[in-house]
């Protein structure tokens, strides 16, 4: 979880009354664009970072990185992973 130790933790009160700790908004970091590939409509993103050509064995802790590089095009389709069709790879 390094890509959120940096994010200030917040207090949430619930409507319960409860206060929880809830971590803000994580910023979304710049990658680099290795290459693109073709997705098919069933495939996940951490199915796709541990495929041998992208990020390999136990590559799915990094599938994060797929969402920040593909950001515009994944809020254009309100994250609906099937109907993207290509890829950016992040270096």
């Amino acid at each position: 979880m390094p890509r959120y130790s940096n994010v200030e933790t917040l207090s949430f009160l619930a409507a319960n009354g409860k206060t929880y700790p809830v971590k803000d908004i994580r910023p979304i970091t710049e990658q680099t664009l290795a290459f693109e590939i073709d997705k098919g409509e069933e495939d996940l993103l951490d199915e796709v970072a541990s495929r041998r050509e992208t990020f390999g064995d136990f590559g799915e802790v990094q599938s994060w990185r797929f969402f920040d590089l593909n950001i515009k095009e994944l809020t254009m389709v309100n994250f609906d992973l099937s109907k993207i069709s290509r890829l950016k790879v992040p270096l």
